[in-house]
């Protein structure tokens, strides 16, 4: 059902940001380096993929928001002045039916059991904690 819909919109935003990376060198346009928690937010996106990840980023938070809580982020950990932020990138988006964010890194891994409680949060693999990136 509905996270499986969650985790295919996720899959499909990973494509666009390999796309933007392959297309730029860089993942910057398609990611939001902060929390997207409702549909408002999904205009965040610049460049030549910001349509596409604006759809993407709507299907996800329409699909976490029927549950009452909706999330989604794409980004790093990395934040300031850091030059290697944007080379990197973990896609987390919480799924209603588990209660756990589904985690896409740029390394390949991913989750479907993501938390901020965990002894380091979101340290699961792919999750923006993953010290792998």
């Amino acid at each position: 059902g509905r996270d499986t819909a969650i985790k295919n919109e996720e899959r499909q935003m990973r494509i666009l940001m390999q796309q933007s990376f392959s297309d730029t060198g860089t993942f910057a346009g398609v990611q939001t380096q902060s929390w997207i928690t409702g549909s408002g937010d999904c205009s965040v996106y610049v460049g030549t993929y910001a349509a596409q990840a604006k759809q993407i980023c709507l299907a996800i938070v329409s699909l976490s928001l029927s549950s009452g809580s909706g999330y989604l982020w794409s980004g790093t950990a990395l934040l300031g002045s850091d030059p290697n932020q944007n080379k990197y990138y973990s896609i987390m988006a919480y799924l209603p039916g588990k209660g756990a964010f589904f985690c896409m890194g740029s390394n390949g891994q991913n989750t479907d059991t993501g938390t901020a409680s965990s002894p380091t949060p979101w340290s699961q693999p792919g999750c923006y904690g993953d010290a792998n990136l």
